[in-house]
């Protein structure tokens, strides 16, 4: 009879069966020598240890879970200054050996299953977001952004996004969208264009009218809330394609003393039913693009009392990497990426909660309502705020669309 190779053991089980036998061999190795990892500090003076490494340890034995511990485990020099303390300070062959074997099973686990320590937390942070330090995960994430700034040669300060969405002037049924767009403290970090906004579906509706239009200025310009805008705004270049338009910033100076913001701001009409049509529009969704590297995302997303929407939204993370993700998006959750993310709330109607990282903030809310025609008391409000936020992916908020009820 042929043997079959054995498979080896999955990632995660590997994990957390070697990380919960480290924990429980340094908890019992402690214990034994009456040394209290519930006070590093006092620890770190009983065994002649460093505070730093003392902390360490204590971490690795009380955090909530092996997906927090791990980023505290010493590396090889630490853990030979450990083992020697708890030996000079009484602790026993067989705990000290139990402790030894559980440290051997863990990098064993390393090896097979990621290489290196810093693999293992890239993976850690993939597989479980809200498992791991998010100062961690905002950390990887900044080091994207400066890698991307240096590649694409361009970089923001702020990702600014308002999203309101209501019921169609001609149909209650269907929904309006609102939406504000753009970048503050916009820099070239070389002479290069950039697309600033792809405003997708920009064609003529049943009626011979733009699909989209400008919240304010002329219709035929780019959408831009001017009074938001630096002044002189840099050249700005409409570049038409088959599904829409890009607003393209031309080629020009570098470096923070050409800085701009640039705010966009259109009226998307009719963009589809407030209610549940068959299997396929189940779900409503409502996205915001993001291909430049910024050093922060604030998105709003404000809800009108009269839709049959109820609480807050969904929020999920869909990577662009390879293109545009079909739709329906809810459909393609081999599309999603990790996202640790909450949405905050921010209540009823005015005042709207302002933010530090958007000066006028409140006034930019209040002049895409009065440009769309609408009350901002008529809205709720959720915010989505995410520290470089990688690229190029898209955010996507979403509600269980309502049947009719008659």
């Amino acid at each position: 009879m042929e043997l079959q190779p054995l498979e080896p053991p999955s990632f995660t089980a590997e994990f957390e069966r070697t990380l919960h036998g480290l924990r429980a061999s340094l908890t019992e190795v402690l214990a034994a020598i009456g040394a209290d990892p519930g006070r590093p500090f006092r620890m770190a003076g009983a065994l002649g240890l460093n505070k730093n490494l003392a902390w360490k340890v204590a971490r690795i034995v009380n955090a909530p879970s092996g997906y927090e511990a791990v980023q505290h485990v010493p590396g090889p020099g630490g853990i030979k200054i450990l083992l020697a303390a708890l030996a000079k300070h009484g602790a026993g062959e067989r705990e000290l050996d139990e402790l030894r074997g559980a440290l051997d099973a863990f990098d064993r686990m390393v090896r097979v299953h990621s290489g290196d320590r810093a693999t293992l937390e890239l993976m850690l942070g993939s597989i479980a977001p809200d498992r791991v330090d998010p100062q961690r995960l905002e950390s990887n994430r900044k080091l994207s952004f400066q890698g991307n700034s240096a590649t694409w040669g361009v970089q923001a300060r702020v990702r600014v996004g308002v999203q309101l969405i209501a019921p169609s002037a001609d149909n209650p049924e269907e929904v309006d969208v609102g939406t504000v767009a753009g970048f503050l403290d916009f820099r070239r970090l070389r002479p290069t264009a950039w697309p600033l906004l792809m405003n997708i579906g920009y064609s003529e509706d049943d009626r011979g009218e733009p699909a989209h239009r400008p919240l304010a200025g002329d219709p035929n310009d780019p959408p831009l809330l001017r009074d938001f805008c630096t002044s002189p705004l840099p050249e700005i270049r409409t570049v038409p394609r088959p599904d829409g338009k890009t607003y393209e910033l031309c080629e020009g100076p570098v470096g923070h003393t050409a800085a701009s913001n640039c705010i966009f701001g259109w009226l998307a009409r009719n963009v589809g039913s407030a209610y549940r049509e068959g299997d396929e529009y189940e779900v409503a969704e409502l996205m915001v693009q993001l291909n430049t590297p910024v050093e922060i995302l604030v998105h709003d997303f404000l809800v009108h009392r009269e839709l049959p929407f109820r609480g807050a939204p969904e929020l999920h993370l869909y990577s662009l990497m390879h293109g545009p993700v079909p739709f329906p998006l809810w459909k393609q959750e081999h599309h999603r990426i990790p996202c640790a993310e909450t949405l905050e709330e921010l209540g009823e109607g005015p005042p709207l909660m302002p933010t530090p990282h958007v000066p006028r903030h409140r006034e930019l809310v209040q002049t895409a309502c009065a440009g769309a025609g609408w009350d901002l008391a008529d809205f709720r409000g959720y915010r989505l705020v995410m520290r470089y936020p990688p690229i190029p992916t898209m955010p996507v908020l979403s509600y269980p669309l309502a049947k009719r009820t008659s």
